[in-house]
């Protein structure tokens, strides 16, 4: 702007000549008065003032998408701007506005509307046209109430009523494991035939004929994550309830404000409900691995189990009221509670800045403004998806979830039977590196194994812990540099990304990409490491060990593979989001 132009223009037909240092002074004064004209359009007043007065009535205030009429506190008002008895030269006003010169102290013109109306958010709310505030809350009432009722049921299942396993044992009935996310319950079923004599006379004498030492390790692996889910779900819902309260009670719209900042209340409330579905379905996935691993064992020790001359033994899975209580938070959320959030106020993007951050609208439409608002969103639901991702490898993948090892008995397979059992590997791996866990099970269990084996591995201990000491190096290595990802993106990423879409104004673009550059490289170089050390001690030291102590103890012959299990694609996942903030975080700013 021309600042000496605009002041030529306006007082000099008025108001006495200026000091030498008029011009200076007046841009100071017009850079105090552009803070109160924030969410305005106009440049100046001599725009706004022209445009008054030569536009019709109905189009004197322009474009604004908020007006509030004529006394807009908004706009630039000529009770300050336009009268020189109140104004005589830029000097004095600045003098006295500022309380530091001989002029007398002006104080900024508030318009009449501006003790009931002080946001553009609030003048927004009272046009007809604004969404209510309680409109759609009846069915996000009982979204949430659903999610808690089912949340608390999940926590309910301590010992048993997750998922069951049914055994079934022909005349003789049913026995059945009953797991829940610390332990698991044996019990019978006493459905035999009547007058049938049973193999097992009580449920003491057949427990244990059906171990499940692994898949009792993988319980409490899924029982680390229901937990955390559980407890992250209510919190989350006690954010989502105090935002729905605000709305019904004080009819508060858009935001709310939080510690001196403005919170967007649909795009909190949908990243709330977000985290909420991606933790459900990551426990969901993790049970129904579960369900497949713990059928295959049970499978497996029921080859042996069942009586001579019963055709109809097998095991089935059957899920029970925990599980259910999973897809009830996530397909309730997923189907019900989305569509109704974002049909609850404007989406947040530039077009609605002036209503969110009024102050942030200058620079939003700046030419100088490198900010993409869209892919700054972007680059929160990475983070989001990074967060939620390193927090499932590091509270659930301890013992399990990332390899898997089969151990596949030849002898025994025939046609479409497959006699299997499995083991798994994680990230601390408390129960040793590729164990075999079926003939630790026979030397303190005698009737798991048919032959009666009691034998162990036949390597020293410490040769064995020497030659797994790289993968175990590796192992906790990738674990440390998962828990700083997650930390860093928590604790740094999440507050920085939200203070540049609060204040607009880009900071720190250089560190964020150098610092996300970095975690992906140590990521990916661990994510390597981790498979082939494990597959090098695999195939080189530990699997003809293995085979020949199973083949010694049993008489069969084994086939080992190791594979990975259902973590891997958590993994990648976590690899791909790294990477896609990467690119974003060059677009966004």
């Amino acid at each position: 702007l021309d600042f000496e132009a605009m002041y030529d223009e306006q007082y000099a037909s008025s108001a006495p000549a200026p000091p030498a240092y008029g011009a200076q002074v007046f841009q100071n004064d017009a850079i105090e008065m552009d803070r109160y004209r924030a969410a305005s359009q106009y440049n100046d007043y001599n725009q706004y003032a022209q445009n008054r007065q030569n536009a019709p009535a109905a189009a004197q205030f322009g474009n604004d998408a908020v007006y509030i009429g004529d006394d807009d506190a908004n706009s630039v008002d000529e009770n300050v701007a336009g009268a020189a008895d109140v104004r005589p030269n830029a000097a004095a006003a600045y003098q006295g506005y500022h309380g530091n010169g001989p002029g007398p102290k002006l104080k900024h013109y508030q318009s009449a509307s501006i003790a009931a109306i002080e946001e553009p958010r609030d003048t927004w709310a009272s046009n007809p046209n604004s969404p209510k505030p309680t409109a759609g809350l009846s069915c996000l009432w009982v979204v949430i109430v659903l999610s808690i009722v089912a949340v608390f049921a999940m926590v309910a299942t301590v010992d048993s009523w997750m998922i069951n396993i049914l055994i079934h044992m022909d005349a003789e009935g049913s026995y059945m494991w009953s797991m829940g996310w610390r332990n698991a319950a044996f019990s019978f079923l006493n459905n035999a035939d009547e007058n049938q004599v049973r193999t097992y006379p009580s449920v003491e004498a057949a427990k244990p004929y059906f171990p499940i030492p692994n898949s009792m390790l993988y319980l409490q692996n899924a029982g680390y994550l229901l937990i955390a889910t559980a407890l992250l779900a209510l919190c989350a819902i006690a954010y989502i309830l105090l935002v729905l309260c605000s709305r019904y009670n004080q009819h508060i719209l858009l935001y709310i404000n939080c510690c001196c900042c403005r919170i967007p209340q649909r795009a909190s409330v949908y990243f709330a409900f977000d985290c909420i579905k991606l933790l459900c379905w990551a426990v969901t996935t993790y049970y129904l691995c579960l369900c497949v691993y713990a059928l295959l064992e049970t499978t497996f020790y029921l080859v042996s189990a069942c009586p001579p001359g019963t055709l109809g033994c097998g095991a089935y899975p059957l899920p029970h009221f925990g599980f259910a209580a999973l897809l009830v938070v996530s397909f309730s959320i997923t189907c019900c509670a989305f569509s109704k959030v974002q049909n609850l106020d404007l989406k947040f993007n530039l077009k609605s800045m002036q209503l969110y951050y009024p102050e942030n609208l200058r620079r939003a439409e700046s030419r100088n403004c490198s900010l993409n608002l869209e892919r700054l969103f972007t680059c929160v639901s990475a983070v989001k998806y990074i967060i939620i991702t390193s927090f499932v490898m590091v509270v659930s993948f301890r013992d399990v979830g990332l390899l898997l090892l089969v151990f596949h008995n030849k002898s025994k397979s025939a046609g479409s039977t497959v006699v299997a059992y499995l083991q798994f590997q994680g990230l601390s791996n408390s129960h040793g590196v590729a164990p075999n866990m079926y003939l630790d099970e026979c030397s303190e269990n005698p009737f798991a194994c048919s032959a009666g084996a009691t034998t162990s591995l036949s390597v020293d201990p410490v040769q064995w812990d020497d030659a797994s000491s790289g993968f175990e190096t590796i192992a906790y290595a990738w674990q440390f540099c998962i828990v700083c990802i997650l930390c860093l993106n928590l604790l740094l990423y999440l507050p920085c990304l939200w203070s540049i879409i609060l204040r607009f104004r880009a900071r720190g673009k250089f560190l964020l990409v150098l610092f996300t550059f970095i975690q992906w490289l140590l990521y990916t170089i661990c994510l390597l490491l981790y498979y082939y050390e494990f597959y090098v001690f695999l195939y080189n030291v530990a699997r003809p060990v293995l085979q020949s102590d199973l083949r010694s103890a049993t008489g069969d012959d084994y086939g080992i593979y190791a594979l990975p299990d259902w973590g891997i694609a958590v993994a990648l996942m976590l690899w791909a989001y790294l990477l896609r903030l990467i690119y974003v975080l060059f677009k966004a700013m």
